[in-house]
């Protein structure tokens, strides 16, 4: 069994031991999931690429950022981004689809139960913790993007 594989079984017993229902996809291999946050439900993925070889976990934003708003959402990722020390947000801005992605190199060893939920909770948390900053900008109450932002670095 290769490294990418090998990683994957491993995860999907992390989340078998902390109940969490989940679906190995073989083409490409990774792990598909979700979660409830406080402000939305969020599609997970989880992929462990082997050059460089690593474990990553990729948030899916459930929120469609109107054409109108898109010059908007790309001023208000970019700040996001800038307070970010893990992982980071992804914004197409010609689709309009948002996600949050963090990575953690595992070179020749393996990862943890703990140092796996640390990486999935820490992406959950940070996309949950802007989702509501973006459907402010999109949605809500002509907040400009540095103000959506401040709002939830200072919260």
């Amino acid at each position: 069994m290769d490294q990418t594989h090998a990683l994957l079984d491993l995860v999907c017993t992390y989340l078998e031991a902390d109940d969490f229902a989940h679906h190995f996809c073989h083409e490409p291999p990774a792990i598909k999931t979700g979660f409830h946050g406080n402000t939305s439900t969020y599609a997970v993925q989880v992929v462990a690429p082997s050059d460089p070889a690593a474990l990553g976990v990729y948030v899916r934003i459930p929120t469609l950022v109107p054409e109108s708003h898109r010059e908007r959402m790309a001023e208000a990722v970019t700040r996001a981004n800038c307070g970010l020390l893990l992982g980071a947000f992804e914004y197409d801005i010609g689709e309009g689809t948002l996600g949050f992605r963090s990575t953690m190199p595992v070179a020749d060893s393996t990862v943890t139960h703990e140092q796996f939920q640390h990486l999935l909770f820490s992406s959950l948390a940070t996309a949950d913790r802007y989702h509501r900053a973006f459907c402010r900008l999109i949605f809500g109450d002509d907040m400009s993007p540095a103000e959506v932002i401040a709002e939830v670095e200072m919260a």
